[in-house]
């Protein structure tokens, strides 16, 4: 193994659960973590931080810490918007999208995807009347 190689982890112990709630930023996007135990909740503000999220991870670091993941019978849950958009480690099947959108192993959820793009489009309409609102008054 070369120095830029790293090992595959692996776990050999008891399901893991996660206990835990963070507020960190990546690449300069604000995220969310919390946990319920063997699914680790990560919340980003918008879809395309969730790929860029997803996509700022090496693929060889994705494909050992997604087998981690299922070693230890563990879930992360991308969301957007409280919508789940991407599925990393025991419950993920990756298809042809997240292969397209290169986040394999990752589940790209386009479902979750779209209501999340849905949310976001209401969120802007409120926020445009509230901002009408205010102006005629």
């Amino acid at each position: 193994m070369n120095a830029s190689e790293s090992p595959t982890p692996t776990w050999r112990g008891e399901p893991l659960s996660v206990t835990t709630d963070l507020s960190v930023s990546v690449d300069g996007t604000d995220v969310g973590v919390e946990s319920t135990g063997d699914r680790v909740l990560v919340d980003v503000p918008a879809l395309g931080a969730a790929v860029d999220v997803l996509r700022s991870v090496p693929r060889e670091r994705l494909t050992g810490f997604s087998a981690a993941l299922r070693a230890a019978d563990v879930t992360v849950e991308v969301r957007v918007r409280e919508s789940p958009v991407a599925i990393l480690g025991a419950d993920a099947r990756a298809g042809p999208v997240s292969r397209r959108l290169g986040v394999a192993p990752a589940e790209f959820r386009v479902g979750g995807a779209l209501v999340a793009v849905a949310r976001g489009a209401g969120a802007s309409v409120a926020e445009a009347r509230r901002l009408l609102d205010a102006l005629a008054s």
